[in-house]
């Protein structure tokens, strides 16, 4: 049996009524408005991509050198 859908003129789609329901569930929770639930949701996708893309830039000029906690703390006169 196929699952309920409504269609979403806005993207111009199909999407599935438990999914609908859910955002409804989580927003109303959460004290938000769908607008302002998919706006934190693409800050936080744009924020991910961010990191990552720093990341992959870190691995790519490691150079393997690693420093111990031990000559940190010594290096800040920090005393273990």
């Amino acid at each position: 049996m196929a699952s309920k859908r409504i269609f979403c003129e806005r993207c111009s789609d199909d999407v599935p009524f438990h999914i609908v329901d859910d955002l409804s569930e989580y927003v109303q929770t959460h004290g938000l408005t769908i607008s302002e639930s998919a706006r934190q949701a693409m800050l936080e996708r744009i924020e991910d991509d961010y990191d990552l893309q720093v990341l992959r830039q870190a691995m790519a000029e490691d150079d393997g050198t690693r420093i111990s906690h031990r000559e940190v703390f010594k290096e800040f006169g920090i005393k273990v």
